[in-house]
C-alpha cells in the first residue's frame, strides 16, 4: 500500500476546523486488505488524537479494502460504480456531507485539483501539458503541415456515452476567456468581445459627463475596454474575417468620438503585441515553439512555408512576417 498523508492549515477555515488533513492512498489488488487498513488507521488516528476537531479528506483506489471497517465514523462519498460494475475509487471524510464541490476562489481547491491531476503525463512527444491553478491544457506541435493526427476523419463524431447518458455535443466553447467554434472560425469569439465592449461604454460616457480629465479617460478605456477587445488576439485576430474586425474597430471609433482623442488601432495592437511575443519566445531557449524561428546563414528568419490560409494566418507564420518586416 502506498499513501500520503498531507496537513493543511488554509488562510480561511472555518472555526469548527482546526486543520485540514488530505490523503490519497492507492491498495494493490494483491495487498493484505487488513494490514493496509490497518497501517492507515494507525497513520490517521495519531493525527485525530492531536487535532480531534480536524476534517479529513481520505481518497484513492481501494480495490478489495474498505477504511469503514476500522474508522465507522467516517462516511464513505462514492455511491456509483467507478470500473467495471465495482466501487474501487472512493473518498471517506468524516463530515457528514462533506464531498461536495469547492466553492470558487477557495484556496483549497488549486491543492486538490494538483493532487488529482498530479499522475497526468504527455505519452507522446509532440505534446505537452501545461497544468494551471484548476484546469490542465495539451497542446500539440503541428509539423511539416500534418495536422491529420490532430483532425477527425468522419463528419460527424460519434456520441458518447458515460454511464449510459450521452455526452452534449455543443458548436462552441469558452475556455481560458475565448469562445471556440466546432469549425475553427472565430465568429462567435468576436461577436462576445464586441457585445462586452459595448457594454463598457455606458461607464465610459458616464465619466465623461462627470468632467474625468482626459488621461484619466484614456487610463480607463484601456483597462476595461481596450484589454478585452484585444485578449489574446495573437491568437484569433489574424484568422477573423473583415466584417468582423469591422464591428471590433467601431468600438474603438465609439470609445475616440468619447474620449475625444485618437486612440490605438486594433491592428496597431495586434502588429505590438505579435512582435512582443514572438520576441519573447525567441529569447526563452524552453519554449516549445523556439525552433520554429529558424535563423539563416544571412541572419534573417526563414519564411515558415504554409498550404492554407488557416496555417498562413496563425500566429507563427504571421510572427515571422511581421519581425521581416520589422
Amino acid at each position: 500500500m502506498e499513501f500520503l498523508l498531507l496537513k493543511c492549515r488554509t488562510f480561511y477555515l472555518p472555526r469548527e476546523f482546526t486543520a485540514v488533513f488530505v490523503a490519497t492512498v492507492y491498495v494493490h489488488p494483491r495487498a493484505n486488505a487488513k494490514l493496509a487498513m490497518k497501517k492507515l488507521y494507525e497513520a490517521i488516528s495519531a493525527q485525530q488524537n492531536k487535532l480531534p476537531d480536524s476534517l479529513f479528506i481520505v481518497a484513492g483506489d481501494f480495490n478489495h479494502s474498505n477504511l469503514k471497517s476500522l474508522l465507522p465514523k467516517f462516511y464513505k462519498n462514492i455511491k456509483i460504480e467507478t470500473r467495471k460494475g465495482k466501487t474501487l475509487d472512493q473518498v471517506y471524510t468524516n463530515i457528514k456531507g462533506a464531498y461536495r464541490g469547492t466553492p470558487q476562489g477557495c484556496v483549497l481547491s488549486p491543492l486538490l485539483y494538483s493532487l488529482f491531476t498530479y499522475d497526468c503525463f504527455a505519452i507522446h512527444d509532440s505534446n505537452s501539458i501545461f497544468k494551471f491553478a484548476d484546469d490542465t491544457a495539451v497542446v500539440g506541435l503541428v509539423t511539416n503541415n500534418d495536422e491529420t493526427a490532430y483532425r477527425c476523419k468522419k463528419n460527424k463524431h460519434e456520441m458518447l456515452e458515460i454511464h449510459g447518458e450521452e455526452v452534449e455535443q455543443v458548436r462552441s466553447f469558452r475556455y481560458l476567456g475565448l469562445h471556440l467554434a466546432e469549425d475553427l472560425t472565430w465568429g462567435v469569439n468576436t461577436k462576445e468581445l464586441g457585445k462586452k465592449a459595448q457594454q463598457r461604454l455606458f461607464f465610459l460616457r458616464t465619466l465623461r459627463r462627470t468632467g474625468l480629465p482626459q488621461t484619466l479617460l484614456i487610463n480607463f478605456y484601456r483597462c476595461t475596454i481596450e484589454s478585452v477587445l484585444a485578449y489574446s488576439c495573437t491568437v484569433w485576430f489574424s484568422s477573423c474575417t473583415v466584417e468582423e474586425k469591422k464591428d471590433l474597430q467601431r468600438v474603438i471609433k465609439t470609445a475616440q468620438r468619447i474620449i475625444g482623442a485618437p486612440l490605438p488601432s486594433l491592428d496597431d495592437i495586434y502588429s505590438s503585441r505579435l512582435q512582443r511575443r514572438a520576441a519573447s519566445i525567441r529569447a526563452d531557449p524552453t519554449h516549445s515553439g523556439y525552433t520554429l524561428f529558424d535563423t539563416l546563414p544571412s541572419g534573417r528568419l526563414r519564411v515558415m512555408r504554409a498550404r492554407t490560409n488557416r496555417m498562413r494566418n496563425s500566429f507563427f507564420p504571421r510572427a515571422i512576417n511581421e519581425l521581416l518586416k520589422g
